[in-house]
């Protein structure tokens, strides 16, 4: 997974651009569920597959994710939102792990493996109707303006 997404950062920019940041956000998350709904039925060869297609959609995700924080962010806001969408991710290990703490309270963790990746899966499926319910372009045109290269000093 993570050599492929190292591999694929260098080619899915110009994928990214065609499609549109939004659009990659979520074609990304959807890599993510399909690789968690993998473990509902364990196969090595369909694991594989999948954490290859978690590689490209993390790749793809990650580098939209952060030039659309970009392009919907002034420059003075920019840091602040950066900040926003880090502590919104480190947020999932509290809640992720709370949630695994009181799983694996009811019983063995061996036993609930598909419960978690179920509930994980519609998690992350609510995570992606968020990202398609996302503008794709700012509304005010002063955003984003900072990114053209004629006003970069």
């Amino acid at each position: 997974m993570y050599l492929v997404c190292n591999v694929s950062t260098f080619f899915v920019p110009p994928l990214i651009k065609r499609i549109g940041n939004k659009w990659s956000q979520v074609i990304g998350s959807i890599s993510f569920v399909c690789f968690m709904l993998t473990f509902l039925q364990l196969n090595a060869t369909l694991l594989y597959a999948a954490s290859a297609f978690l590689g490209i959609g993390g790749a793809i995700l990650w580098i939209a994710n952060a030039a659309y924080v970009v392009e919907f962010s002034s420059k003075d806001e920019l840091s602040r939102n950066t900040a926003i969408l880090w502590g919104m991710l480190q947020t999932s290990f509290i809640s992720g792990g709370v949630f695994l703490l009181f799983v694996t309270n009811k019983g063995d963790i061996t036993d609930s493996y598909k419960f978690l990746y179920t509930i994980f899966s519609c998690v992350v499926g609510l995570g992606v109707m968020v990202l398609a319910a996302l503008p794709s372009k700012p509304m005010n045109k002063e955003i984003g303006r900072h990114l053209n290269y004629k006003n970069v000093q």
